[in-house]
C-alpha cells in the first residue's frame, strides 16, 4: 500500500471500527433519544420518516424540549453523522491516469459529514438545525 493510501486509508479504517464498537439500535437523532430517554418509536410511526405519533407531535409543538434521558448526554443537543463509501474495481486505473488523492484501486472516501443541533436548551427552549 502507497503511503498517500495508507494515511488515509489506516485512520479510516480505525474511525469505522470504532463507531462499529460503538453503534447503538437506531433512535431519532441522536440527540432527541439522549435526551427523552425514547426510542424513535415513540415519536415516529413504523420507526422511521416524517410521520409523528400522538407523543411526537407534542415533543415538536411543545419545541423538542421533553426531558427523560439520563446522562451527560441528555444535556448535549448535538449529533453527527458520517457517510463513507470504499471502492473496488476489477481493474486498477493504469498507472499515469490514477485521479488526484487516490491509489490505483481500493479507495476509501468520506463522502458526508453532518452536524445536527436540537433538543431542548433549557427548560421552555428548543429546536431543530
Amino acid at each position: 500500500m502507497t503511503k498517500p493510501v495508507r494515511h488515509v486509508f489506516v485512520p479510516l479504517l480505525l474511525l469505522m471500527a470504532t463507531m462499529l464498537l460503538a453503534a447503538r439500535p437506531a433512535e431519532a437523532i441522536p440527540a432527541f433519544a439522549q435526551q427523552t430517554g425514547q426510542p424513535c418509536t415513540a415519536c415516529h410511526v413504523g420507526a422511521f420518516g416524517p410521520q409523528l405519533t400522538p407523543t411526537g407531535r407534542a415533543f415538536k409543538i411543545t419545541g423538542y424540549t421533553q426531558r427523560g434521558g439520563e446522562g451527560w448526554a441528555a444535556n448535549v443537543p448535538v449529533s453527527v453523522m458520517a457517510i463513507t463509501s470504499f471502492t473496488n474495481t476489477s481493474s486498477s486505473f493504469p498507472a499515469g491516469q490514477v485521479p488526484q488523492h487516490y491509489g490505483a484501486n481500493n479507495n476509501p472516501s468520506l463522502d458526508q459529514v453532518n452536524l445536527f443541533v436540537g433538543g431542548g436548551i433549557g427548560e421552555h427552549v428548543g429546536g431543530l438545525t
